[in-house]
């Protein structure tokens, strides 16, 4: 009895020391498949509409670990930054932007209100009148320009784009 008692101490030891040697699923890291920086891409934005720019953060610097060029990464980090009061890295991240020169301008929106924000009208303004003129449907694209115009003075010339805004379909 002795003996059996000691075999099923020794098997459940042996047991034990087999599954500690294997980690748990719940410690391996995901696969890095396209859908999981998508995946990543789209909590970053949702922590941004959410107002959680520290998790939008490390969301984007998770993927840019691994995609440093991803356009909507640095979109979303710059954001994040801006929003956290931190103007100045936000306009690096637009400067690497630009000189990728995506096809999607989207991020000029952004990067012009940065601008705005840091007292730099006139970049701004230019960084405005890029993005409607990539995408002259954009709702913000135009309100911005048009307030930029605005701004200088130039009210007739502002007023064309109030009412683009106003019939933005995006």
């Amino acid at each position: 009895m002795l003996n059996m008692r000691l075999g099923f101490v020794s098997f459940v030891l042996a047991v034990a020391m087999f599954l500690s040697a294997v980690p748990a699923r719940a410690q391996l890291e995901p696969e890095k498949t396209p859908s999981y920086y998508e995946i990543q891409i789209v909590k970053g934005n949702l922590a941004l509409k959410e107002s959680n720019f520290e998790e939008a953060l490390s969301l984007a610097e998770g993927v840019l670990a691994d995609q440093p060029e991803n356009v909507e990464a640095i979109t979303i980090r710059s954001r994040a930054l801006f929003s956290l009061g931190r103007g100045e890295e936000a306009i690096e991240d637009f400067k690497k932007l630009e000189q990728q020169n995506p096809k999607d301008q989207s991020w000029r929106v952004a990067y012009g209100i940065t601008l705005r924000a840091q007292g730099d009208a006139a970049g701004a303004k230019t960084q405005f009148e890029k993005a409607a003129k990539a995408n002259p449907e954009s709702g913000a694209a135009n309100y911005n320009l048009g307030r930029s115009l605005y701004d200088e003075g130039k009210y007739a010339k502002a007023a064309p784009y109030f009412d683009k805004s106003l019939e933005a379909k995006c």
